[in-house]
């Protein structure tokens, strides 16, 4: 059997010639050879499925640098492209470095709107994996994907929205507020967590959106809203958190212990910062009283009895203390029986 050289090969139009040439690019050939047939493979991004699928094993084996020169080159074969493979295309697109992609970047904005979710996915991932600056200046074309029927079309754009500047991100918050009340419990995570990334003064006038999260069905959903108001650093934020004190009170009832423990810790840094005047101090003082009995973990119960009994002291008359860490302890309980809260996935702890 004659062995037709590559370049031959790879510039017939018979898949029998074709998909021996590619298979041994893919397997055999260097990294300098393919690099030198790039052009031809990728005009191989075609109709037929083993061409293709031969064609794109042979592209992955591609360093970044030696895809960029034929980045606009792969877009365009997008739609010649067999369309169970168009998600395939779109991938290779996405070993490029950012400033690569920025180039190729008006192109891939069409994408958002394709027909095949795969290829809406990876073409928000492109857009998304953009420097900040360059986002920013596509984000118009992404914007509908935020509303996409599929959830991870809709997750991918709103963990786009959380790499912006800042400044764009604020001046986008509603684009983000929307993402809270989004079904799946995914999106809502991703948009609580671009709410981390905007200024404290911001953040802090969402404060009633976020604690309506401390009621979420998905404790992962519940936890993140914790942490995000556990941030709060500023008395001057913290301070409508004290009015809100029976929105907290109900992290205590909470399944998820991460959750009840950072609520006492929460409740502790009011406390500490001399936030709780005397009618919320009685307020959480009984609220307290009523779940140490019914607390399941021990660190979380000695936790809650302790602090019950430092505003319990403060209300008789004793020391109110206000430190931010708890160190009264019941009989019998030690120091390591309250351990520092632990951090949560997604945002910083409490504590």
């Amino acid at each position: 059997m004659q062995v037709v050289p590559p370049a031959e090969a790879l510039g017939s139009t018979d898949p029998s010639v074709i998909l021996p040439a590619l298979r041994a690019l893919a397997d055999e050939a260097s990294p300098d050879e393919v690099a030198r047939h790039a052009a031809a493979v990728v005009s191989h991004l075609c109709a037929d499925h083993d061409v293709c699928v031969a064609a794109l094993d042979v592209l992955d084996v591609l360093e970044p640098p030696a895809v960029e020169p034929h980045a606009a080159a792969i877009l365009a074969r997008l739609e010649a492209t067999e369309t169970s493979l168009r998600y395939r295309v779109v991938e290779v697109l996405a070993t490029l470095e950012p400033q690569a992609l920025a180039e190729i970047a008006p192109g891939v904005e069409a994408l958002v709107a394709h027909a095949d979710e795969g290829v809406r996915r990876r073409a928000v991932e492109l857009i998304g994996g953009l420097e900040p600056e360059a986002l920013a200046a596509h984000l118009e074309a992404m914007v509908p994907a935020l509303d996409d029927e599929d959830e991870d079309v809709r997750l991918t754009a709103t963990d786009a929205l959380r790499r912006l500047p800042v400044e764009r991100l604020t001046a986008r918050l509603p684009l983000v507020l929307a993402r809270l009340d989004d079904e799946e419990s995914c999106v809502r995570m991703s948009a609580l967590s671009a709410l981390g990334r905007l200024p404290a003064t911001d953040r802090a006038a969402q404060l009633d959106r976020i604690l309506a999260l401390l009621r979420d069905d998905d404790w992962r959903v519940r936890r993140s809203a914790l942490e995000l108001l556990g941030e709060v650093d500023e008395p001057a934020q913290l301070a409508p958190l004290a009015a809100r004190h029976e929105a907290l009170l109900r992290c205590l009832d909470d399944v998820d212990v991460r959750m009840r423990r950072n609520g006492v810790a929460l409740f502790e840094r009011l406390e500490g910062a001399a936030l709780l005047a005397e009618p919320e101090r009685v307020a959480v003082a009984a609220g307290l009283n009523e779940r140490r009995a019914t607390e399941r973990d021990g660190p979380t119960r000695a936790r809650i009895e302790a602090f019950h009994t430092k505003l319990a002291g403060a209300a008789a008359g004793g020391d109110g203390g206000g430190g931010a860490v708890v160190e009264e302890v019941e009989e019998g309980a030690t120091e390591e029986a309250m351990p520092p809260m632990e951090e949560g996935g997604g945002g910083a702890g409490v504590e």
